[in-house]
This record gives C-alpha cells, sequence and structure tokens, in this order.
C-alpha cells in the first residue's frame, strides 16, 4: 500500500497556537475552550512549538 497522507487534517490540543510564518495560513479552525476567544494565540508558546513544521 502506498501513503500519500494527502487530504489528512491533525488537530493538537494544547495550550493554543500563535499565527506564524512557519504555518503558512494553514491554520483552518481554531477553538479556544478555556478563554473563548475566536483568533488564534498561544498562552505559553507550548502549542505553537509542539505545531511547529520545521
Amino acid at each position: 500500500m502506498k501513503y500519500s497522507g494527502k487530504g489528512i487534517r491533525v488537530a493538537i490540543l494544547d495550550t493554543g497556537i500563535a499565527a506564524h510564518p512557519d504555518f503558512d495560513n494553514r491554520i483552518i479552525v481554531f477553538e479556544d475552550f478555556v478563554n473563548k476567544k475566536i483568533y488564534p494565540y498561544d498562552d505559553n508558546g507550548h502549542g505553537t512549538h509542539v505545531g511547529d513544521t520545521n
């Protein structure tokens, strides 16, 4: 079987995710379950670090 990953989406449940050039506008959906903010942010940088594509 040949797997390409095409069409696969990934969810990261962490401290958040900040908009960053490495993500190249690939943050499709953001949900804040604690503070109910609607724009991507990261309280302490851990989620952004985990989600970094590099």
